[in-house]
């Protein structure tokens, strides 16, 4: 835990190619995987905690939140319940991955 009068130091990582109301193109989706693993090795080298935030902190936040999820997960199983995961993040925070959840690698 910290003080209130003690500074951290931070890594910022910034996405910007992922438009706030919008949804990413088909051809970010490669780019947005990327990022969520280079966030993830960032992460597996410190103990410090990681921030992820957007404007609203629910939608982009949500998404990578969850993909870096599922990324993790699918590395040790078989089966990964897509909804039942974005499910269990929104009983955290509401409004947890704001567009549609559809249950298949195509989106469709």
């Amino acid at each position: 835990s910290y003080k209130a009068d003690e500074s951290q130091d931070v890594l910022h990582l910034n996405y910007t190619s992922w438009p706030d109301h919008g949804v990413p193109t088909v051809n970010a989706i490669d780019s947005i995987l990327q990022f969520v693993h280079i966030v993830r090795q960032q992460a597996n080298r410190t103990k410090e905690p990681i921030v992820v935030h957007c404007s609203a902190g629910v939608g982009r936040t949500g998404t990578f939140i969850a993909l870096d999820r599922l990324m993790q997960h699918i590395r040790e199983h078989e089966y990964t319940d897509i909804l039942g995961m974005v499910s269990e993040m929104r009983s955290h925070r509401l409004s947890m991955v704001q567009t549609e959840v559809r249950d298949s690698p195509s989106g469709g």
